[in-house]
């Protein structure tokens, strides 16, 4: 018993950090340096439209199933994937917004990013590279 518990605690750390990942907002590189948390709320929730260089964001999503989109909405929005629907079911119905793209992978997410240059998205940063430019952690 005393041994599955020293193997249970020397393993602990590994399950928490790979359970937590790091999330990064990006944009493309000519897109602005940084973001503010709730510049990237009000972009999420359809608030505002535009990045602070006055062009409209491109806003990309993944799927709500996906760990990076609760993990995200969590930190950014302080919303559950059921309330960021409700929300974006609401402004669309009512006509004040039209929801961001989910796109099916964080791979595609970095391309689509990469070839638009107000496009913004969310990514584990292990999947950021030189194509994308990171402008907040939350």
């Amino acid at each position: 018993m005393q041994k599955m518990i020293k193997g249970i605690l020397f393993l602990l750390p590994f399950f928490i950090s790979s359970a937590m990942a790091e999330i990064v907002v990006v944009v493309n590189p000519l897109g602005p340096d940084e973001l503010t948390k709730v510049q990237v709320k009000k972009i999420y929730l359809g608030q505002t439209k535009k990045l602070p260089s006055g062009d409209l964001a491109k806003v990309y999503e993944l799927p709500k199933q996906s760990r990076l989109h609760k993990d995200f909405h969590a930190l950014v929005t302080g919303r559950t994937p059921a309330q960021v629907n409700a929300h974006w079911s609401k402004n669309v119905f009512t006509g004040l917004g039209k929801k961001p793209e989910v796109v099916s992978s964080s791979h595609l997410l970095r391309r689509k990013i990469a070839r638009d240059k107000n496009a913004i998205g969310y990514l584990d940063i292990t999947e950021a590279d030189d194509s994308v430019k990171i402008v907040y952690r939350p």
